[in-house]
């Protein structure tokens, strides 16, 4: 069985069941030519781009959130518990006792 036989002949993937090389050939260059005739997208910059896919209610990339700090403590406790499991020490972070964390701080 050749290289691309396998993947003509893939059962995971029903709609690509050719017979031959030049079926799944000829198919591609009709979807290909399909593609072309569909009008062409406006160019949209980087910028546009990436805020597109950016939620605009997220918190900036580096703030400190009091949500963020409870899910940091929770995996602190959670990996205590393992280190007492397993009978190492848990290493200790440099950084200030994790109590309350300052309104809109933001780590650099």
């Amino acid at each position: 069985m050749t290289p691309w036989s396998k993947i003509l002949r893939d059962p995971k993937d029903p709609s690509f069941q050719f017979t031959s090389m030049d079926a799944w050939r000829e198919d591609f260059a009709r979807r290909l030519e399909e593609a072309r005739r569909q009008p062409s997208r406006p160019k949209r910059s980087e910028e546009e781009a990436l805020r597109d896919m950016t939620d605009p209610t997220a918190p900036a990339v580096g703030r400190v959130t009091e949500q963020g700090m409870r899910l940091f403590r929770s995996k602190r406790e959670a990996e205590a518990r393992k280190a007492v499991q397993l009978g190492v020490a848990q290493e200790r972070p440099d950084m200030a006792p994790l109590t309350e964390p300052p309104t809109g701080r933001t780590v650099r």
